[in-house]
């Protein structure tokens, strides 16, 4: 609908999903098929990931700052986080929230091209950030079987069990869910833009923006060559 004001159009959205589920393919083929901003620096690729991650390094940072305060990382205790202790910890000055504000910067900028930001550590901080952005995201939620995840896991984690691994799919993919209740959500697996995925990917974009209001991007239609 070529009606929809400025005031009612969410800025960007954030991909929502457990380590190891797709996140990172999925993104890229949102930015590389539709324009969508990620800002910078991004981390760059590594062997386990060799097209990139699409996560800015601030945000990733900063979100290993607010767990090591409650002595938590991103593949234990993560349960435990506690996201009004973290807004605690960034107002008394027990972390120095230096990558924060700089991530701040881009998320509640000025968007004409909309944003999309990714770590899967936001599955579990993603409370904290909410009461730190000047507006509401839209939010895509991917998700892989559990027992590739922790098979995944445990084949580039040193002494990384199945358990482990499972435990941590369940704590992740709850978070997300609980996390993200309020928000306008889009759904996608990794399964499904494995099976399709100029299909399902351009699905995604088009929910974003009609169920959504997310901006629309500078590319409306996904191009096969992507």
């Amino acid at each position: 609908n070529g009606m929809m004001n400025f005031s009612q159009q969410r800025l960007g959205f954030m991909v929502l999903g457990m380590h190891r589920s797709g996140t990172s393919m999925l993104s890229g083929l949102l930015v590389q098929g539709f324009g969508y901003e990620t800002g910078g620096p991004l981390i760059g690729a590594a062997f386990d990931n060799e097209k990139g991650f699409y996560e800015r390094i601030d945000v990733v940072l900063q979100n290993d700052e607010f767990f090591q305060a409650q002595r938590i990382g991103w593949s234990y205790n993560v349960y435990n986080y506690d996201s009004e202790r973290a807004l605690f910890d960034k107002t008394k000055g027990t972390i120095k929230f230096r990558e924060g504000e700089r991530a701040l910067q881009f998320l509640n900028g000025r968007h004409d091209i909309p944003y999309l930001q990714k770590d899967p550590r936001m599955c579990i901080a993603l409370p904290t950030w909410l009461k730190l952005l000047n507006h509401s995201p839209a939010v895509v939620f991917t998700y892989r079987h559990p027992l590739e995840v922790a098979m995944s896991l445990k084949k580039r984690e040193e002494n990384f069990t199945l358990e482990h691994g499972l435990r941590l799919w369940i704590v992740y993919n709850m978070r997300a869910i609980q996390n993200s209740a309020g928000l306008c959500r889009v759904l996608s697996s990794n399964d499904a833009v494995n099976k399709d995925a100029f299909t399902e990917v351009q699905r995604i974009a088009d929910e974003l923006t009609t169920k959504c209001r997310v901006k629309r991007p500078p590319t409306e239609t996904l191009s096969r060559k992507v």
